[in-house]
């Protein structure tokens, strides 16, 4: 369904989700306060229980770093035409 302002302006709570924030609250828009202008507690709770599962599921930024140097040292040595943005 599609939301409007409206029901933006009178949700209790508001968030944002994406790979780089995970979960942000949003307490204002359009200079207007959402609910009690503080984070909720169903936003801390989706965090919560986001961080929780990062943790058991989620790749550790350790073993990312270190795929990723193995990868560039790889294309280094085959001259891979691999471009990046």
């Amino acid at each position: 369904a599609n939301m409007t302002r409206y029901d933006v302006w009178v949700a209790d709570e508001l968030f944002l989700t994406g790979t780089a924030d995970e979960i942000v609250p949003i307490v204002e828009v359009d200079a207007r306060m959402i609910g009690e202008g503080k984070p909720g507690k169903i936003t801390a709770k989706f965090l919560e229980a986001f961080r929780r599962r990062a943790c058991l599921d989620g790749t550790k930024i350790y073993q990312y770093i270190f795929y990723m140097h193995n990868f560039y040292k790889l294309q280094q040595k085959v001259d891979l035409p691999i471009h990046y943005t």
